[in-house]
C-alpha cells in the first residue's frame, strides 16, 4: 500500500470526491465526523490537520486524518469536539495500523472513539464503552411507541412540562435552524457557564474550537451540514442546540439552556422539539455519542461499542503510557489514602492543560 500524507487544507476536489465515494458506500462510516468537511473545516481553524491518503494500485481505497501535536503525537482531528474518528477506508482494502501510523510519521497516534468494528485497531485498544443513538428511521410517532414500550415516560413528562410552560410563563416557539448570530454567542456563553458549574474542561473558551463552530454553523452543505436550533419562551431565548448532520444521521453536538429558567426545563422541552423537528427532516438516526447521563439512558434506542487506546509505534511513549495508568490504578487503591489521590489529580490536571492545547 502507498501511504501520502497531505496538509488537511490541500485535498483535492477529486480527493474529496473519492472520499464520499467510500464514505457513503459504508453505513459504519455514516456519522457526520467521518465526513471530508468535517476534516476540512478543523483544518481551516488549526495549522496541525493531515490526511493519509492510502492507495492500492492506482486507486484510492483510504483516508486517515489525524492532528500532529506536541512531540509529533498523534491525535483524533477535531479532538475533543470529535466523538467518532478513525480511519474512512474502502470495506475491501486491507491495512495495518501501526503501519498506518509510522507511515503518517506518527510515535503515536491516541484514540478515544474508534467504533470497534475497525478491527485494525483491537489490538491497540485499552478498553470500549457504547456509544448511545436514537432510531427515528421509522418516523417520530414510531420512535416514541418504541420508547413507551421500553418503559420510558419521558416524551409525555416533557410534553406536560411544555404545556405547563406555556399556561404559566409564555407561549413555546421552536426553529430548526436560524441564522441569528445571537443565538449562536448566546449558546457558546451558557456553555461556557454550565462546564464551569459541571467542573469540565471550558472548550468553548478555545478559540479554535468557537471559530470551528462558527465555520460549521454557516455550512450549508448538501452531504454535509451545520444545524443551529432555537426554543423561545415568549420572546426570550431559552434553549439552543448546534448539531452537525450528513445525510440521514445526525448527532446531537453542543446544546444548552438559560440557567435562570432551570426550573421549568427548557432543555428538555428543546430536546423534545429538536426530535420532532429531526424526524420531520429525514433524519434516520441521532447519535449522542458515549456517556450514561440519565436523558441519554430514556432517549437511547440502542448503542455500538467505541474503543479508547493508542497505536504506539516507539518503545518510549508504551512505557509511559504503561507508568501513567499504573499511577492511576494505584492511586485508587483505598490504602494509599489522599496523598496519591491528590498526585493523580494533579497529573490528571497537567495532562489535560496539555492535551487540550
Amino acid at each position: 500500500m502507498k501511504i501520502t500524507v497531505l496538509p488537511g487544507g490541500e485535498l483535492s476536489s477529486e480527493h474529496v470526491s473519492q472520499w464520499v465515494e467510500i464514505q457513503r458506500a459504508d453505513p459504519a462510516l455514516d456519522s457526520p465526523y467521518f465526513r471530508p468537511e468535517f476534516t476540512q473545516a478543523v483544518a481551516a481553524v488549526r495549522g496541525d490537520v493531515f490526511v493519509a491518503v492510502m492507495e492500492e494500485g492506482n486507486r484510492v481505497c483510504g483516508f486517515f486524518p489525524f492532528q500532529r501535536g506536541r512531540w509529533g503525537m498523534g491525535r483524533p482531528v477535531g479532538w475533543p469536539m470529535s466523538d467518532l474518528h478513525g480511519v474512512v477506508a474502502a470495506r475491501q482494502a486491507e491495512w495495518d495500523a501501526g503501519e498506518l501510523v509510522r507511515a503518517a510519521a506518527l510515535p503515536v497516534w491516541w484514540f478515544d472513539h474508534v467504533p470497534v468494528a475497525q478491527s485494525a485497531f483491537r489490538a491497540h485498544c485499552w478498553s470500549t464503552k457504547p456509544s448511545r443513538y436514537m432510531d427515528l428511521s421509522q418516523g417520530f410517532e414510531a420512535y416514541r411507541a418504541a420508547r413507551r414500550a421500553a418503559g420510558s415516560k419521558e416524551i409525555p413528562d416533557i410534553a406536560a412540562r411544555a404545556r405547563r410552560i406555556e399556561r404559566q410563563v409564555g407561549p413555546l416557539r421552536f426553529q430548526w435552524q436560524t441564522d441569528d448570530p445571537r443565538v449562536f454567542t448566546t449558546l457558546l456563553e451558557w456553555k461556557g457557564r454550565q462546564y464551569g458549574r459541571t467542573g469540565h474542561t471550558n472548550v468553548v473558551a478555545m478559540a479554535w474550537v468557537v471559530d470551528l463552530l462558527d465555520r460549521i454553523r454557516q455550512d450549508r452543505g448538501a452531504g454535509f451540514c451545520g444545524v443551529l436550533s432555537a426554543l423561545y419562551i415568549g420572546d426570550a431565548l431559552a434553549a439552543a442546540h448546534l448539531g452537525i448532520r450528513a445525510d440521514g444521521v445526525m448527532h446531537r453536538w453542543m446544546p444548552a439552556y438559560d440557567a435562570q429558567l432551570a426550573r421549568h426545563g427548557p432543555g428538555a422541552v428543546c430536546l423534545l422539539e429538536w426530535v420532532m423537528a429531526a424526524a420531520r427532516e429525514g433524519v434516520r438516526r441521532v447519535d449522542m455519542g458515549s456517556g450514561a447521563e440519565p436523558y441519554k439512558l430514556q432517549w437511547t434506542s440502542g448503542t455500538f461499542d467505541v474503543a479508547e487506546g493508542a497505536v504506539e509505534c516507539r518503545p518510549t511513549w508504551r512505557a509511559a503510557r504503561r507508568a501513567w495508568q499504573c499511577a492511576q490504578r494505584c492511586a485508587r487503591m483505598p490504602v494509599l489514602g489522599s496523598p496519591a489521590r491528590l498526585g493523580a489529580r494533579l497529573t490528571r490536571h497537567v495532562r489535560r492543560r496539555w492535551l487540550y492545547r
